[in-house]
């Protein structure tokens, strides 16, 4: 069974002792973490300081999140099989002047269920002890990743001001505008959030016709000089079919006429 997850992966702050920050030549550095097969979350260091005249501190304070949808079996089983790798770079360069390697530990009780409502987000969270190239002590990482189960779908609410899309294929071509024709009952009957929300389950789970399931839902397409034509867009007019043999008997019989009166001549 498919499950819709948020990941959230944030990093604090890097401590390195003096031999590694000498490795670094100053330079401005990242931390990359790449849970299970996901691409590499990068988080570009933002303040420094040094304690201890033997301590080097690095302030990250910032991070990535990302939902994606997996059977829920195979990401328990992923998390358990797969290292948490961790990076510290130089800004624009591929060898890590320090890493490490942790597999994720902690309750994934509601990771593997659907339908739990108020599940309880796993967490995995540092320090986390890095190594130097030459597998020598470099410092720690404080680091915190958050997996939480959103269940099989998420409704987001948005409200959007009249006429406020407005789209254009060309700088001179003609101008595309959004706009309701008529009041969905979703605005009519709710006023909160959370109503909203409960609402558009309903609608999604209604079974009546389909007559109007996305007479709430606007778009716009980059095909829109072609859906303005209609739909589907008209075709030009095929010429008439001709047999073939006629033509060739047409032909035939204007090179007769000819003779015909190149002999009487």
């Amino acid at each position: 069974m498919y499950g819709l997850y948020l990941c959230d992966i944030c990093v604090s702050r890097l401590m390195i002792n003096k031999e590694v920050y000498k490795d670094t030549d100053g330079s401005k550095l990242v931390a990359k973490v790449v849970f299970i097969n996901f691409p590499a979350t990068e988080i570009v260091e933002r303040n420094r300081y040094v304690k201890d005249e033997i301590i080097y501190v690095y302030e990250f304070n910032n991070g990535q999140s990302f939902h994606f949808s997996m059977p829920c079996e195979q990401l328990v089983r992923k998390m358990k099989r797969i290292f948490l790798n961790i990076g510290v770079f130089r800004v624009d360069d591929n060898f890590p002047i320090c890493s490490a390697q942790s597999r994720a530990s902690g309750c994934a009780c509601d990771l593997g269920k659907i339908g739990v409502e108020g599940s309880t987000p796993f967490v995995f969270r540092g320090p986390f002890e890095l190594v130097d190239t030459g597998n020598n002590f470099a410092g720690y990482l404080d680091l915190d990743v958050t997996v939480t189960n959103l269940g099989r779908s998420v409704v987001t609410p948005y409200v959007l001001a009249p006429n406020c899309f407005v789209f254009k294929n060309h700088h001179d071509g003609q101008e595309y505008k959004c706009s309701t024709k008529e009041l969905s009952k979703l605005s009519q009957r709710t006023n909160n959030l959370a109503a909203m929300g409960n609402l558009v389950m309903d609608n999604l789970l209604d079974t009546s016709p389909h007559g109007n399931l996305m007479k709430d839902v606007a778009g716009i397409s980059s095909v829109a000089d072609q859906l303005a034509l209609g739909s589907p867009p008209p075709k030009l007019p095929r010429p008439p079919l001709v047999d073939p043999t006629l033509v060739t008997r047409k032909k035939k019989d204007k090179k007769r006429k000819k003779k015909k009166k190149i002999t009487s001549l």
